[in-house]
């Protein structure tokens, strides 16, 4: 078959593509709403044919994509007495499917947090300014989605009990976010929050360890982002608390946000390969169990390893790394798990195994050719589902 139309909604199909489609002839075009799938002229175009024009739900949630699998299974309806398929008999199963692993990931009991890693930009500095002059940390930085109500991701996370960490909404409302750092900042706040769904970059590195007075004078920030990302960005606290604990025999504290390699919060989840293995290659991604801080003045430091930059020999920087933590890449298969389609809540699956270690991998695995062969009528082989859990490579 051909693809008339492959884009991400923000333009319709081509005027020859288009031609093409109306040729077939086709009894029913089901677009996605919010979509441009097609234009306006377009839809007039085609309901002039005699084709029937459907709009269904975008799949920002779950619910969206479980009406958007009801509505196709009304338009389609049952067929099989002429040999086709009994669409609701389908719905119906698959709706019984999901809400089965539902109730049975209702059963785990801890909870974990993890970031999602949109993607990475290679060109953008993490850049020190001093008065005297300045000095690149670091080259490439970590971008991610804020909020939710965009894509099913949350939900999925949610069903396995486990938060993403710039879904939270005090990493929306509460957090700190700025051009600048945080100790730049007393002098020039950032006072925009981003919306939901905004592309941010987030660090782990704050700041340079002297005296908090010292440190005012020093401006940590991005600089030379690529165009289109925004220039906020957001660090692994949001300071509206603090408790301490004693983690051998060092005294740290931290905000009501754990730090990455701490407690629940061990994971990161990248996109893609590509990103994953430039995250492990950051100097400002590095895990450093040095020495911990726990400066309380004003809030300024709470907590955080060393992280000394081969760049600035006088100077040792503060990370909100508080431990080891793993990298891995979101599976895809023939639909975007993450972004949304009807295999997302295999998502679910895949995180209540990766990170909460309720399922088994063979059991994870079980589940997910299951899947495909109740739904789709197709047998993955080993190698097939080892792809699809590998995730994409960029």
């Amino acid at each position: 078959y051909e693809v008339l139309w492959d884009g991400d909604g923000s333009s319709p199909m081509s005027d020859e593509n288009f031609e093409k489609l109306l040729a077939m002839k086709p009894g029913l075009c089901v677009y996605i709403s919010g979509y441009q799938t097609f234009s306006s002229t377009q839809i007039t175009q085609l309901e002039a044919a005699g084709i029937t024009c459907k709009p269904v739900d975008g799949f920002t949630s779950v619910d969206d994509i479980e009406d958007t699998v009801n509505e196709l299974a009304t338009l389609l309806g049952d067929t099989s007495a002429d040999g086709g398929t009994n669409a609701p008999e389908i719905a119906a199963s698959y709706l019984d499917w999901c809400a089965d692993i539902k109730e049975d990931l209702a059963n785990i009991e801890t909870s974990s947090e993890i970031v999602f890693i949109e993607d990475w930009d290679e060109t953008a500095e993490t850049e020190v300014t001093y008065e005297s002059g300045s000095i690149v940390l670091d080259t490439g930085a970590a971008v991610i989605r804020v909020g939710t109500g965009f894509r099913p991701l949350n939900d999925c996370l949610g069903y396995a009990n486990v938060t993403d960490y710039a879904a939270k909404p005090t990493a929306v409302t509460n957090l700190i976010m700025f051009y600048h750092s945080y100790f730049s900042s007393l002098k020039t706040w950032y006072n925009r929050y981003p919306d939901s769904g905004e592309l941010v970059y987030i660090s782990p590195v704050r700041g340079r360890l002297a005296s908090p007075f010292d440190q005012q004078t020093v401006d940590l920030h991005f600089s030379n982002m690529s165009s289109g990302i925004g220039e906020m960005y957001v660090y692994f606290t949001d300071h509206s608390s603090e408790d301490d604990f004693a983690e051998q025999g060092r005294t740290v504290s931290f905000g009501a946000v754990p730090y990455l390699g701490y407690d629940s919060f061990t994971t990161v989840i990248v996109k893609d390969a590509q990103i994953g293995q430039s995250l492990k290659d950051s100097w400002s991604w590095q895990t450093n169990d040095t020495t911990y801080y726990g400066y309380g003045t004003a809030g300024f430091f709470t907590g955080g390893t060393e992280l000394h930059a081969g760049a600035d020999t006088e100077n040792t920087y503060y990370s909100t790394i508080l431990g080891v933590y793993d990298v891995i890449v979101n599976p895809t298969g023939l639909g975007d798990w993450v972004d949304g389609s009807a295999e997302s809540i295999l998502e679910s699956v895949w995180v209540a195994c990766q990170v909460q270690g309720y399922y088994t991998e063979n059991k994870m695995k079980n589940i997910i050719v299951d899947f495909y062969s109740t739904f789709y009528g197709y047998d993955l082989s080993a190698t097939e589902l080892a792809d699809i859990l590998a995730g994409p490579a960029f």
